[in-house]
């Protein structure tokens, strides 16, 4: 039982960490740049650098720093993309390994349990046939033995 309550506690850590580690990847910061430009409002500078209006060098130069600034974006997220297909695959293989141990810890449990279950039916054994042929005098004084043993 309590090999079973620890292999559950196990399992339970290891799907924390795995949660933690996908969260923590998920909120990894971006790049910061340092152009001063705001590009949180996507709809304008995509309209702006993508549409048919006649746009000043100035406004230029601002959409070539927003088309790179989208660039490297996307590089970033590509790069975060691959380390969190890779830990997925780490965690992936150390769940399987996790598995495997616990497995074998399983079977350690039920060999012991078997071996204690085994010893307790030969002391059984042993004390019914010391009791059995025993003279009548020493079965008695076993049996005030046991009665004050099992009181205490």
């Amino acid at each position: 039982m309590k090999i079973y309550i620890q292999r559950r506690v196990l399992l339970k850590k290891l799907i924390a960490a795995t949660l933690s580690a996908a969260m923590l990847l998920m909120t990894a910061a971006t790049s910061v740049y340092a152009e001063g430009e705001d590009y949180s409002d996507g709809d304008y500078w995509n309209n702006l650098c993508t549409g048919d209006a006649v746009i000043s060098a100035d406004q230029k130069t601002q959409c070539s720093a927003y088309i790179q600034y989208i660039s490297n974006q996307s590089a970033d997220l590509k790069t975060q993309l691959t380390k969190i297909e890779s830990q997925r695959a780490e965690i992936a293989d150390n769940i399987a390994e996790y598995a495997v141990k616990i497995q074998d810890y399983q079977a350690q449990a039920d060999e012991l349990n078997d071996d204690i279950a085994l010893s307790m039916e030969r002391y059984l054994l042993q004390k019914h046939r010391f009791l059995r042929y025993s003279p009548r005098w020493m079965r008695h004084r076993q049996k005030l033995i046991l009665l004050k043993v099992k009181s205490k």
